[in-house]
């Protein structure tokens, strides 16, 4: 079980990665996990469904798979995520589609398959602090979301691949983005239906 249970819930004290993910599996998964340090969880029913609204998670840098098929679509507009540097397939197949426009990312490296698959359909991406990222493969395969992305600085992303292949996301908020560190967009728009404009698009001849 988890230490001081109560404390936590209100953020009087941090919780870690593995506290993070029991409380999840409160509101139920749909299908099994193993994350990518080789944690197991079973698919599970929602049980106690606890608030996790006020949790501390400043201390977590490695937020990767946490909402991996899960049920959780409460309040977590407030979490403090200033220290997590991945966020590799954290809401992947999940069924979140809440309020994210207060996360600050500014030491996120890794957004690879964050939204694949998922239920995430809202404009509270759009002034996220993407400048530090470097990998976004497969970020919205097959997804829902088809909000805007107007301001991200993707100036230091290097991979793009299946970024938003088969997925929903149909809009002209890519055009302005700056290619200057990219080495590889391959199948970005990959059987989507993606039909915005990108006539603003600069990228070098050594891009694949």
């Amino acid at each position: 079980m988890i230490k001081n249970l109560e404390a936590k819930l209100i953020g009087q004290e941090p919780v870690t990665r593995e506290e993070l993910f029991k409380l999840i599996n409160s509101h139920g998964r749909k299908d099994f996990l193993i994350t990518q340090d080789s944690i197991r969880f079973e698919k599970c029913e929602p049980k106690e469904c606890y608030d996790l609204s006020k949790l501390d998670v400043s201390q977590i840098k490695n937020l990767s798979d946490i909402f991996s098929f899960s049920y959780f679509n409460d309040d977590i507009s407030n979490w403090d995520v200033s220290n997590c540097t991945n966020l590799h397939s954290i809401f992947y197949s999940s069924y979140f589609n809440g309020d994210l426009s207060k996360w600050d990312l500014k030491s996120v490296e890794n957004l690879n398959w964050s939204f694949a698959s998922s239920e995430f359909n809202n404009d509270s991406l759009k002034d996220w602090n993407t400048s530090n990222i470097k990998e976004m493969d497969s970020t919205f395969y097959s997804a829902k979301f088809n909000g805007s992305l107007l301001n991200w600085d993707v100036s230091n992303v290097r991979k793009m691949l299946f970024m938003f292949s088969q997925s929903k996301f149909n809009n002209d908020s890519l055009n302005n983005w700056n290619f200057l560190n990219i080495k590889s967009i391959d199948y970005m728009f990959y059987k989507s239906v993606f039909a915005g404009d990108i006539s603003n698009w600069k990228i070098n001849n050594n891009v694949y």
